[in-house]
C-alpha cells in the first residue's frame, strides 16, 4: 500500500455486457448474495451456486444481470443484480420479491478481479491522502483518488471527545456522514450502520471510505 491506504474494488471493471463474462458475473453474484444472506432470517444461501443466466443493458446507463442459485441445500432461486456503469452496486432483486430491488443486508468487500476488454486483469483502487488541516473550522481533510483521478474528500473534525466524519464532493460513491465515538470505539453512519472495535481516527476514516465506495464497512 506504500504511502497510501488502498481499498480494492472489483466492480468498476464489471461494467458492460461484453466485459462481464460467465465466470466474473457468477463470481460477483456469489460474493454479493453471500454478503446479503448474512441478513437473511430463515433461508441459507448455498455458497458457490450462483450461475449467470442473462445480461441486460439498462437505458439509464445501469447494467443488470440475472443469476440462478440454490439455497437451503438445493432449493432453486434467482436474483437480478444492478450496477452503475461506474461499477457501483445499486440493488438486488430476488425471485420471491420480484418487484423489489433493494440494498444488501450484509457487509460486502469488493476484492475479486475481473477481466478488461483486452483480457488483462484490472482492479480499481481508492487512495486516501491527507491534504491538510483547515484552522478556521477545525477540519482535517483527506483527498480521495479513484484510479489516480481526484474523486472528492473525506473530512473529520473533533467534537468534544468524539469526531464528526463526512464526505464532500465525491463523484463515484455515495455521500457519507456520521460520527466516530472514541469512548466506545465505534463508528456510525446512517448509510452503513455501526462499525465496532475501531481504535483510531485513521481506522475510522478507512471504514468511512469503504462505506462511500463499497456501501459497507
Amino acid at each position: 500500500m506504500k504511502k497510501f491506504l488502498l481499498i480494492t474494488s472489483l466492480l468498476s471493471t464489471v461494467l458492460s455486457a461484453h466485459i462481464c463474462d460467465l465466470k466474473n458475473c457468477s463470481k460477483l453474484a456469489d460474493s454479493l448474495i453471500t454478503a446479503d444472506s448474512r441478513g437473511w432470517y430463515w433461508n441459507r444461501y448455498d455458497r458457490g451456486s450462483a450461475t449467470l443466466i442473462k445480461k441486460y443493458s439498462e437505458r439509464n446507463g445501469q447494467e443488470k444481470f440475472k443469476v440462478s442459485f440454490t439455497f437451503n441445500g438445493g432449493r432453486q432461486g434467482w436474483a437480478k443484480i444492478v450496477l452503475t456503469r461506474d461499477g457501483d452496486f445499486v440493488c438486488i432483486t430476488y425471485f420471491n420479491y420480484p418487484n423489489t430491488c433493494r440494498e444488501l443486508r450484509g457487509s460486502y468487500k469488493k476484492s475479486v478481479q475481473s477481466n478488461t476488454k483486452d483480457g488483462s486483469e484490472k482492479t480499481a483502487s481508492i487512495k486516501i491522502k491527507y491534504s491538510g488541516f483547515t484552522k478556521w473550522n477545525g477540519h482535517h481533510n483527506y483527498s480521495l483518488y479513484k484510479d489516480g483521478e481526484y474523486d472528492g474528500m473525506i473530512v473529520y473534525h473533533k467534537k468534544g471527545d468524539d469526531y464528526n466524519i463526512f464526505s464532500s464532493g465525491v463523484k463515484h460513491g455515495q455521500s457519507v456522514n456520521g460520527g466516530y465515538y472514541l469512548n466506545i470505539n465505534q463508528l456510525y453512519t446512517p448509510q452503513c450502520g455501526y462499525a465496532r472495535n475501531i481504535y483510531s481516527i485513521d481506522e475510522a476514516i478507512k471504514k468511512a471510505v469503504s462505506c462511500i465506495y463499497n456501501h459497507s464497512y
